[in-house]
């Protein structure tokens, strides 16, 4: 057993990117909308989508390139998490899971989930494709989707409030939440849950988590400001530098080209740190832009001459990888 479960550590292993200086964050355009219980991000693509929970049903892309948001096709109901696939994004749209097309600017109703989902909802997927969903609303479900077919698993504990998931190749690294210091890892070609040094205070609502490399960052929620550093190889904990907001419910992170982009809940602030050196984010610490900036239409036309001038570090960067529109009519 003491073999097995090194192994799964073991193969959790990623090639390391060298860590840029950690200088801060840095606000960036606004939200064109507020942070609201389930607002969530994922990126894909050069791009990070945004839905705003609360009720709310829009949907918007965020330009790195340009700094600018671009609203996309409505969801279909308010969105409880989202994660990003290969080529496509899926949600929780009320009680069903819902695929967001990208090229097409299309959402697709992908059925009923199997369990309705509440606070603490989670979603995440494999390499494969296969979806995994944690209803959260203080039960112990665990639900794998492969092939279109829902397949329930075990899960240790009840998740709830400030439950959150992130995936590092086979594993899936868990925040209990429900004002618990537990973490744990789940190992997909396994099976098996593994127990990791628990966090130095408890986690509740407005917490968040996204996965770098072989480190985990975390908001700890729970209307606070502290972050954490998480080594999975070496299962070490350390306090990060302070989220620039209290984390309150409706906080989220995503990952984009090393770049950590994140939201706080109850506002519209938006914010980047830059966590890698890697050839696609050295020009990205480009000026502020206020709240007057324009918003755009997925598929639209580019920003006017201000916003080309001020995405130019940028854009010399990317000069090998055009820049695709999240939708092309």
């Amino acid at each position: 057993m003491i073999a097995m479960v090194m192994a799964v550590v073991a193969a959790q292993a990623v090639p390391v990117t060298e860590l840029a200086s950690e200088t801060g964050w840095t606000k960036i355009q606004t939200a064109p909308a507020t942070f609201g219980s389930g607002a969530a991000l994922a990126a894909l693509g050069e791009y990070v989508y945004f839905t705003p929970g609360g009720g709310s049903i829009e949907f918007w892309a965020y330009a790195p390139a340009t700094d600018e948001w671009l609203q996309c096709a409505d969801l279909p109901a308010t969105c409880g998490a989202m994660t990003a696939a290969s080529d496509c994004l899926y949600a929780l749209a009320g009680v069903n899971l819902c695929k967001y097309i990208v090229s097409e600017n299309k959402w697709v109703d992908e059925g009923s989930l199997p369990q309705a989902p509440g606070a603490g909802a989670c979603l995440e997927n494999t390499i494969m494709g296969d979806v995994y969903y944690v209803p959260g609303g203080s039960t112990p479900g665990f639900w794998r989707r492969v092939a279109g077919a829902w397949q329930k698993l075990a899960l240790p504990y009840k998740a709830g409030m400030g439950t959150r998931m992130a995936r590092i190749n086979d594993n899936f690294h868990f925040l209990r939440g429900l004002n618990s210091d537990d973490r744990y890892f789940f190992n997909v070609p396994s099976g098996l849950w593994i127990p990791r040094t628990p966090l130095p205070e408890t986690v509740s609502g407005g917490s968040a988590i996204v996965a770098v490399d072989n480190h985990l960052y975390a908001f700890r929620g729970a209307s606070s400001i502290v972050t954490y550093r998480i080594d999975t190889l070496g299962d070490v904990v350390t306090p990060w530098l302070d989220a620039p907001e209290l984390c309150k419910t409706g906080t989220a992170m995503a990952l984009l080209d090393g770049v950590i982009y994140a939201g706080f809940g109850q506002g519209s602030a938006f914010y980047r740190i830059i966590i890698e050196r890697r050839a696609a984010v050295l020009g990205v610490a480009g000026p502020e832009i206020g709240d007057g900036a324009s918003h755009k239409q997925c598929g639209g036309s580019a920003g006017g001459a201000a916003s080309w001038l001020l995405s130019m570090p940028v854009l010399l960067v990317l000069a090998l990888r055009p820049v695709k529109r999240p939708y092309i009519a």
